[in-house]
């Protein structure tokens, strides 16, 4: 049994499968959607609040993970005899709070063996972070070689979006309201990437259709391996829950087009917040 436990929470795109195997400790982003709360994988599935997203006329929001919530996985994890890393997502645009409480928690809490590394990332590619890192405690490495791995591997990666609906985006605070407007009108597919450290996501281009989404995403990856000098990558794809098509697709084209040591499906939750309907999207790894 590894002595180093992972914690996370819930915007990191991975399959239920892999959490449980690796013993990764999730905790879920508080989600409202018309003055309701909800918990999006513990108190209602992806499928039924992506349905409640659907019907409603109003859009959801994240908030932030709170210290008493933090505290008492550290509590718990530390009498099971564990050191604990925290891999969280972004601070700065994305949520800062939510990265001040994973530290605060681990100051409040006496004896607490707490590394927080902030991966300046969300979803896919803050999932892969998660996965490196648990994979290395599971093979019993020390609470600073596992924090420095998830750092290192989310150094490395960014995020590839197919954003049907961009108004989400928009409310999310992530755009502008004419870029929202403008792919609107459009009728087209926009593409955008968030890379490490940048906090801005930034747009890559558009598609008319999924092909041309996925072949957007290809040429991206390709170009970022050549300036990298990286020979594969890992991925991990996934979709917000009503696209597998896209998602399927994208994994035959990583196949066809590109080196690709290991290529994960994972499953969105409370993403859904920001990519919105029929959204889906990669993280990539560039494996050195």
């Amino acid at each position: 049994m590894a002595k180093v436990a992972i914690v996370t929470c819930c915007p990191n795109a991975l399959p239920d499968n892999l959490l449980k195997e690796l013993e990764i400790t999730m905790l879920f982003h508080p989600v409202t959607l018309e003055g309701k709360e909800y918990r999006v994988g513990e108190t209602i599935s992806p499928e039924d609040f992506l349905t409640e997203v659907k019907a409603s006329k109003g859009f959801p929001k994240t908030a932030a993970m709170n210290v008493e919530r933090f505290a008492e996985v550290y509590r718990k994890l530390m009498a099971e005899g564990k050191s604990i890393v925290n891999i969280t997502i972004a601070g700065g645009i994305f949520s800062q709070p939510t990265v001040d409480a994973a530290r605060e928690a681990a100051n409040k809490v006496e004896g607490a063996d707490v590394t927080v590394v902030n991966t300046m990332l969300i979803a896919h590619p803050m999932g892969l972070a998660v996965l490196e890192a648990a994979r290395a405690a599971r093979e019993g490495k020390s609470k600073d070689e596992v924090a420095k791995i998830a750092q290192e591997v989310a150094s490395r990666s960014a995020l590839i979006m197919a954003l049907p609906n961009l108004e989400y985006l928009h409310r999310g605070g992530r755009i502008g309201k004419a870029r929202a407007l403008l792919g609107s009108l459009m009728k087209v597919i926009p593409i955008a990437i968030l890379r490490y450290g940048t906090q801005t996501v930034e747009p890559l281009g558009r598609g008319r259709n999924i092909q041309q989404a996925n072949q957007k995403m290809i040429e991206t990856i390709k170009a970022d391996m050549e300036k990298s000098r990286a020979k594969r990558i890992k991925a991990l794809i996934a979709d917000v829950g009503d696209n597998p098509e896209a998602t399927e697709a994208l994994k035959e084209a990583l196949k066809k087009n590109i080196d690709c040591e290991e290529i994960i499906i994972g499953k969105m939750r409370c993403e859904i917040v920001h990519l919105g309907p029929g959204g889906w999207g990669i993280g990539y790894y560039l494996v050195k």
